[in-house]
């Protein structure tokens, strides 16, 4: 029964250190792609304002509906507000813009 015990517990070990591997080199992996992988084209347009560069994607069409202006922050991008744009572009103009960095 002892020795049971001790080959279950090696036999933990051995499939916890793999998974432990694995997930090691997943991170590597994806470090390298984020570091060294070419940057993704992104939709819109690159615009110079007063010498600060702004990424504009402007969707919808213009009507006497409001246009709503969505502004990046907290040094993120517009793209994880593209549901809103998505949603509200058949109905009014939506213009999305962040800091091309």
């Amino acid at each position: 029964m002892n020795t049971m015990i001790k080959s279950m517990l090696i036999l933990l070990k051995w499939i916890g250190k793999t998974l432990a591997g694995l997930i090691i080199i997943v991170l590597i992996s994806g470090l390298c792609f984020r570091l060294f992988g070419s940057k993704p084209a992104t939709p819109g347009k690159l615009v110079d304002v007063n010498g600060t560069e702004l990424h504009i994607t402007a969707e919808g069409k213009k009507n006497n509906l409001p246009t709503l202006i969505l502004e990046a922050g907290a040094g993120s991008n517009t793209d994880m507000l593209h549901w809103i744009a998505l949603g509200l572009k058949k109905k009014m103009r939506v213009i999305r813009y962040d800091r091309e960095k």
